[in-house]
């Protein structure tokens, strides 16, 4: 039997080269622990750093070094392993025909996807023109395929198959299974929020500060953890404000929630030792992508009504870049009211955002998003501040559209320049003309929702929590039609 085994020379060349860097490694550690001591540099700062590279900068190095040298070694045993099993067996290896057969499976599977792949875009414009047809005729035309395309379909293009009445059941079941498990990373099953603000009015003058804290997880089992800082300052009248407003987030991703609730309690602890940056910093392995935000927002109270419903009205524009060098255009108009009796009462707000993002300078993909939310309220406290809390029915209905098809760009572009204006009502009037190439997921949620704010002198801020529990979803891919998840 001849087997191919692992290249003893590579294994040891490589751990040749674990070796120098760890060389390097300790060479630059010692050298700059003997500038640091030479250097006549005192204070605070100089104490942090020097307290920092000792407790752990430099153990860090030399703990790498270490590493890095017990790799060598192994690298160097499997080397000596290698050459034994080639000698017994006439050339041949274990190890290395294990590998080349995996790398062979992997050739393989990609070959089979780029082939479906290029059989399926090849029936794009057939499965199109089925859809004016019966469900008779449907199904003769599936029947007309050989295996090979149908596996094709369902595998790269299932989400069209969904508008196809008249295919077999089985098949409709196992299309929507397969578009499911493709945005399986994009519908939510739960999410819990923390949101705070603290605003100060002199006369005609505004400035506040706030935070969020949103976690949310998807039905693949991931999580994400946006955390966001924010700050604004302008000018109100009456009850009518316009603030300029600039802020920064980041977006973390975990495979479990294991993960983000470990994640969340160090952070926590990070908190109380005032070293929320220095954790954020080595957490850098789950962050997704950093967020700049620079805006304008306005609002109007709209006044209440014998004193029992209140309403208003806020429009904001926001642009967001993130360190991977996309840019965000959103705008987003929303309405909140209420309603009282004494210290009972109902709450609710209705949002609507529409955003495209760049890459660069090529538009690649636009989203609407819809949302309301209510909420049942109760209690007042020292006639200056509100505690809250109550069931709340909230629902989304969230609108993608793939700016790369060359069917949506003279929409999009239409679209975008009435987002610069902040015209979200004409943005979604411009994509409807292709609103069945979106993909549209719409949830209903049912959750708790408490809150606590002041009001007292110049100053009032609000601290409200929220969490919530995916009750339906509804998902209508590109050229498909709605269907439910269950």
């Amino acid at each position: 039997m001849t087997m191919v085994g692992a290249d003893v020379s590579a294994l040891n060349g490589a751990a040749d080269q674990l070796n120098a860097a760890a060389d390097e490694l300790d060479a630059s550690a010692a050298g700059l622990a003997s500038t640091l001591g030479a250097l006549r540099w005192i204070g605070t700062v100089a104490v942090r750093f020097t307290d920092l590279w000792g407790s752990e900068h430099q153990p860090r190095m030399t703990k790498t070094s270490g590493f890095l040298r017990e790799n060598s070694v192994r690298l160097r045993t499997q080397a000596a392993e290698q050459q034994r099993a080639s000698a017994a067996d006439g050339g041949s290896g274990f190890l290395g025909g294990f590998f080349n057969g995996l790398n062979d499976a992997a050739r393989k599977a990609n070959e089979i996807a780029r082939r479906q792949r290029g059989i399926a875009d090849g029936l794009a414009a057939d499965i199109q023109r089925v859809r004016g047809l019966s469900d008779a005729e449907q199904l003769a035309w599936w029947n007309s395929l050989t295996e090979e395309q149908r596996l094709a379909i369902l595998a790269v293009r299932p989400g069209e198959l969904t508008a196809l009445h008249g295919l077999p059941e089985d098949v409709l079941r196992q299309a929507k299974e397969n578009y499911t498990s493709l945005i399986a990373d994009e519908i939510k099953t739960s999410s819990a929020s923390i949101h705070g603000e603290v605003e100060i009015k002199i006369a005609w003058f505004r400035a506040g500060a706030g935070f969020e804290v949103e976690q949310t997880t998807f039905r693949d089992g991931t999580v994400e953890l946006d955390i966001s800082g924010y700050m604004k300052a302008g000018a109100g009248a009456g009850d009518a404000e316009a603030l300029a407003k600039a802020g920064m987030g980041g977006t973390f991703e975990f495979e479990s929630q294991a993960e983000a609730d470990q994640f969340l309690k160090d952070l926590a602890v990070a908190a109380a030792k005032g070293d929320v940056v220095g954790f954020l910093q080595k957490s850098a392995a789950h962050l997704g992508a950093v967020e700049m935000t620079r805006g304008v927002e306005a609002s109007a109270d709209l006044g209440a009504v014998e004193g029992k419903i209140d309403a208003s009205v806020s429009v904001s524009v926001d642009t967001r870049g993130d360190d991977q060098g996309d840019v965000t255009l959103s705008a987003q108009a929303s309405v909140s009211g209420s309603m009282k009796s004494g210290t009972l009462g109902v709450s609710g707000e209705g949002q609507v955002e529409a955003s495209i993002k760049f890459n660069g300078t090529a538009p690649e993909k636009m989203t609407f998003s819809m949302s309301y939310e209510n909420a049942a309220l109760s209690g007042v406290f020292a006639e200056v501040g509100e505690v809250s809390t109550g069931v709340t029915h909230s629902g989304t209905a969230q609108i993608t559209f793939d700016l790369t098809q060359p069917e949506v760009a003279d929409a999009a572009a239409a679209a975008t320049a009435c987002l610069k204006r902040g015209d979200v009502a004409g943005a979604s009037q411009a994509m409807a003309s292709v609103i069945d190439r979106a993909e549209i997921v719409v949830q209903s949620s049912v959750g708790v929702q408490s809150s606590v704010g002041f009001d007292v002198k110049v100053a009032s801020g609000e601290l409200t929590t929220n969490t919530s529990v995916v009750t339906s979803t509804y998902v209508k891919p590109p050229g498909g039609s709605f269907y439910e998840v269950n």
